[in-house]
């Protein structure tokens, strides 16, 4: 019997390559679970990175997170909530509100509007045509004059940084100089002085440069 036990015994193999397969595929099914959920809070779990609540002294962190997906202003703001009452909270009443990231982190104005029922008001907000705005869902909008092409001076205005020695070298628009062409070119090619009036015309200069349209009004 002890020889039979002994036999029994030897003929026994201990998987343990099986072991180590076993246990390494298991780490990998919880590391890619922990990547699908790391992507699951992206889409849904608020951002408050660079946010400065000493700015923000009547707000703080929603209660909840969002029921759907977050909208593509979130890339651009904070989602806040107004702090409230004890009454207000077991009533379940949030007021939430979007904090522009530029508007917050580079001026003394808040950037803040509120938006409980929908984004379109922050929509609005991150589109309006000034400094460290004028996004949409599909990033920063391409600056162009209506039906034309952009100037350094429409640049400018958006917020484009344009270096003194590009300005200088690019000069400015010479109203005199153009006046006297314009005229020219009337008497040249014997055309009324009406002709500058004409809708086309002014269209024209528009597309062209909207100081030419200027300098002739």
């Amino acid at each position: 019997w002890d020889l039979q036990l002994v036999e029994l015994q030897s003929a026994i193999v201990v998987p343990t390559t099986a072991s180590k397969a076993a246990t390494i595929a298991t780490a990998e099914e919880d590391d890619s679970e922990e990547e699908d959920m790391g992507r699951l809070d992206a889409r849904f779990v608020d951002n408050f990175e660079g946010i400065n609540w000493n700015k923000l002294q009547q707000y703080c962190k929603p209660m909840r997170t969002l029921k759907g997906k977050k909208s593509w202003v979130f890339n651009y703001g904070y989602r806040v909530a107004l702090q409230r009452s004890a009454e207000q909270v077991a009533d379940k009443q949030e007021r939430t509100f979007f904090v522009c990231h530029w508007c917050h982190q580079n001026t003394a104005s808040s950037g803040i509007v509120e938006f409980s029922t929908a984004t379109s008001s922050a929509a609005k907000h991150l589109g309006l045509d000034r400094r460290g705005h004028y996004l949409s869902k599909h990033g920063k909008k391409v600056a162009m004059l209506p039906g034309g092409q952009s100037t350094i001076e429409t640049a400018m205005r958006k917020g484009v940084a344009i270096s003194q020695e590009v300005a200088n070298e690019l000069g400015n628009f010479n109203v005199q100089g153009f006046r006297l062409a314009a005229m020219l070119w009337l008497v040249e090619n014997n055309h009324p002085l009406r002709e500058f009036e004409s809708k086309s015309f002014r269209k024209m200069l528009q597309y062209a440069n909207p100081a030419a349209e200027d300098a002739l009004w």
